[in-house]
């Protein structure tokens, strides 16, 4: 329940973002009853179902596979980039150990992704 309850959370504040809105009005935009919170709900749940009732569950584990593998690089390049900016005080950015760590995340997904493409292309 917190992936899905956080995704629609994310979701329906980046929509907010997008529109320009200030976080001062951001309570109509981050409640449960909001539009790109339910839109964000409906986009999770039907697809998937739709894939199971049509027989094919495989593709399912397969989609979310991909998709779970990407999110590690891009939280770390995230990471990277928001606990790097000067908007962060001096104190709370990322140390040197910090950033080594996301940057070795990041390279070896880029790695594991390279191995996984060329073992593909040459079967």
């Amino acid at each position: 329940m917190g992936a899905w309850n956080g995704l629609s959370y994310l979701f329906a504040d980046f929509v907010r973002i997008l529109k320009g809105i200030p976080q001062e009005k951001a309570g109509s935009y981050l409640s449960e009853t909001s539009r790109p919170y339910r839109g964000y709900l409906l986009w999770i749940t039907f697809p998937p179902l739709l894939l199971l009732f049509i027989g094919e569950p495989f593709g399912l584990v397969i989609a979310y596979g991909v998709l779970g593998a990407l999110f590690m690089p891009f939280l770390a390049i995230t990471l990277l980039w928001l606990l790097n900016s000067k908007r962060v005080e001096k104190p709370y950015r990322n140390g040197w150990i910090t950033n080594t760590l996301l940057v070795a995340c990041v390279l070896l997904f880029v790695v594991l992704a390279f191995q996984e493409i060329s073992e593909l292309l040459n079967k």
